[in-house]
């Protein structure tokens, strides 16, 4: 036994270029969030300021058991208050904590804010030290990589530049360390929803494909706007960690899983993983495979419209999806069995490849069936220019269905997008071939968003805000039409001008008023509870979700290791920790940020969005014998008696629950 190490977290100045590091207890910074709300809670205040201030510091870092050899505990978590939100918020990728582990660091926060735009580089030594090197950029050149570099654009020209720059920091001899360059795209220059980016680079090589983001809330343009900062790698070869016991042995952990929990822990792994690896029972893998597999009806098309069609008519829709969408994802991935990590060791190779694109299901059914788009071919050109320009896609997927909506309804023409072709957004007479039309208004509307070009700089500020100022740009249009442009769009609103898109699932746990919207953080599945019986099972869910948030632990694992964290910690930290307890605590003190920041949630403010909740109710309640579930007919009738009270009762009940949950 020895005695496990405290953390060591430094801060990077994008102002003066210097990098101080400082240790500190693990009781004090257990993990990523903990120092993260550490950081803007009590060392900057950043709730005192304006999201782009330089004092909302980016936070990310890895988890208290980074090191050890456990499959996906090297989740590399970014914390901040978001742009697009403005309220506290959490951003993730897979894989991208191992080289930081390798610097020796266990978090960094960026501060300052360069004169121009700062590229940063750390390399940890074998005794813990870390050095740091800076180059700046101007914005003209910095939009010259944009605009193409070594054959690529955007976010991965940017990638490339870095790597040219930096890449010898990270070779001894003939030999390249592996490291990773966490990047921006030009969204993030403009807009306050641009990601961060990061590719897996093995033996000097970027890996075609295999490349992760941090992309919800908009950290990307956070890190561009606030700090003036576009790329940052990393890596080293810093191995110095002790735990109490040695898990960075696999033999130890086999051990500790067979004492513990009686199971072998590979194979632990893999069966509660099933579905990132391989389904046997829907002959698909990964979360597109799987999730477009077994959804069916359920499944999301044109902008959340086809919540209002019948089952028959969303069972029409899903044979797009069955006989040709997901046929194609089966045949070219699945079958070949095209899988690959995020960058480290995991038997679950969750990432699905083909030729340069990456597979997963809700980037995919953003810019997918939810923008008209029921080819594989089609879907990639869309996926990939919102990739290149450095959107979190799922965010840029909504509003470019919503786009493409307002322009089938005739609240938009063809020319305000310049296109030459108008879009097909009816899905009653839609055909595969349509996809291709509906892809390149996305490409084209991507590039205007992310450079802030015509209608563009409208959109660059997010749904909510666009949507009103598009409904008195175009007043005479809406006249005309009937329909506003807020009516035919959907978000969650957060304070007086935050807002987020949902994840791409029909149910209503994605919808409630909770601190962090549009992840995972809730309840999502398909269920028939009452509204507040549904907040305080969110509660429940969002407290266990923050197990992996604050951990660093990749969340496709969490069915086991929601399980074993605590023992994991014990035994390999020394730390007993009651991680509910803990969790809760965390959110609470999201929840004390929020406020003194004067964010809150808000009332639906869409009519779509309303709608979405009546019809999902209305659509659960005919799928389930009236006599075991009375209160949904209850709230079928309020809901046709008064839809708006009904709404507000909804809503308030299932803020009730939450509270109830972590505030008691």
């Amino acid at each position: 036994m020895t005695t496990a190490q405290g953390c060591k977290a430094a801060y990077l100045n994008a102002s003066d270029r210097t990098l101080s590091i400082e240790a500190l207890p693990l009781e004090e910074a257990v993990g990523p969030i903990s120092f993260a709300l550490r950081c803007h809670l009590d060392r900057y205040k950043s709730f005192e300021v304006a999201p782009f201030d330089e004092r909302n510091v980016l936070c990310f870092g890895a988890g208290p058991l980074a090191g050890a050899r456990l499959y996906g505990f090297h989740r590399l978590i970014c914390a901040a208050r978001s742009p697009l939100w403005n309220g506290f918020f959490i951003s993730s990728m897979g894989g991208a904590a191992l080289p930081l582990y390798h610097t020796g660091l266990d978090y960094v926060a960026l501060e300052g804010r360069a004169e121009q735009y700062l590229i940063a580089a750390l390399k940890g030594t074998a005794d813990g030290t870390v050095e740091s090197q800076f180059i700046e950029i101007s914005e003209r050149d910095l939009e010259d990589i944009f605009r193409g570099y070594k054959g690529e654009r955007g976010v991965y020209a940017l990638q490339q530049y870095t790597y040219d720059r930096f890449n010898e920091l990270y070779r001894i001899g003939d030999k390249y360390l592996d490291f990773r360059i966490i990047t921006v795209g030009p969204a993030a220059l403009h807009t306050n929803f641009g990601g961060i980016c990061s590719t897996v680079i093995r033996y000097g090589k970027f890996r075609e494909g295999v490349d992760d983001w941090a992309g919800r809330g908009g950290m990307g343009s956070l890190m561009a706007r606030a700090h003036r900062t576009v790329a940052i790698a990393y890596g080293g070869v810093y191995d110095g960690k002790t735990f109490t016991e040695d898990i960075k042995d696999i033999k130890v952990v086999s051990k500790i899983f067979e004492e513990e929990f009686q199971e072998n822990y590979t194979d632990y792994v893999i069966r509660s993983g099933k579905k990132y690896r391989y389904d046997e029972s829907v002959k698909s893998s990964g979360t597109f495979g799987v999730n477009m597999s077994v959804l069916g009806e359920w499944l999301l098309s044109f902008n959340w419209n086809s919540v209002n069609l019948s089952g028959d008519e969303r069972r029409s829709l899903y044979a797009l999806v069955k006989d040709h969408y997901l046929k194609q994802f089966n045949e070219e991935i699945v079958e070949p069995r095209s899988f690959t990590t995020c960058g480290e060791p995991c038997p679950l190779a969750c990432k699905k490849i083909y030729r340069e694109h990456k597979k997963d299901y809700e980037p995919y059914e953003a810019l997918g069936p939810n923008s008209g788009i029921f080819d594989q071919r089609a879907a990639e050109k869309a996926v990939k220019e919102a990739e290149v320009m450095g959107f979190d896609a799922i965010e840029f997927g909504n509003l470019s269905s919503w786009i493409l909506d307002c322009m089938h309804k005739g609240l938009l023409k063809k020319e305000d997008i310049g296109l030459d072709d108008g879009v097909a957004f009816d899905p009653l007479t839609f055909t595969i071939e349509d996809s291709h039309r509906n892809a390149a208004a996305i490409m084209k509307l991507a590039e205007l968003v992310a450079y802030r070009k015509g209608i563009g700089s409208i959109l660059a500020h997010g749904v909510r805000i666009a949507a009103k100022e598009l409904d008195a740009r175009f007043a005479n249009r809406v006249a005309d039409v009937g329909e506003t442009f807020s009516e035919t769009t959907l978000y969650l609103a957060y304070g007086e001008t935050g807002c987020i898109s949902p994840a791409q699932y029909w149910v209503p746990g994605e919808f409630i008023p909770i601190p962090i919207q549009g992840k995972y953080l809730t309840n999502y599945t398909i269920n028939s509870l009452p509204p507040r019986e549904l907040g305080r099972s969110c509660a429940e869910r969002a407290i266990k979700e923050l197990y992996s948030e604050e951990i660093g632990i990749c969340r496709f694992h969490r069915c086991w290791s929601e399980r074993s964290v605590q023992t994991l910690l014990r035994r390999g930290r020394g730390v007993a920790l009651n991680l509910d307890n803990h969790c809760k605590r965390l959110l609470q003190k999201i929840i004390e940020y929020d406020r003194k920041a004067n964010q809150y949630p808000v009332f639906w403010e869409t009519k779509k969005t309303k709608k979405v909740i009546r019809a999902y109710i209305a659509e659960v309640s005919r799928k389930l014998p009236a006599e075991c579930e009375p209160h949904l007919n209850r709230w079928v009738a309020k809901f046709n008696d008064d839809p708006e009270g009904a709404a507000r009762e909804y809503w308030e009940e299932t803020r009730a629950g939450y509270e109830e949950v972590i505030n008691g």
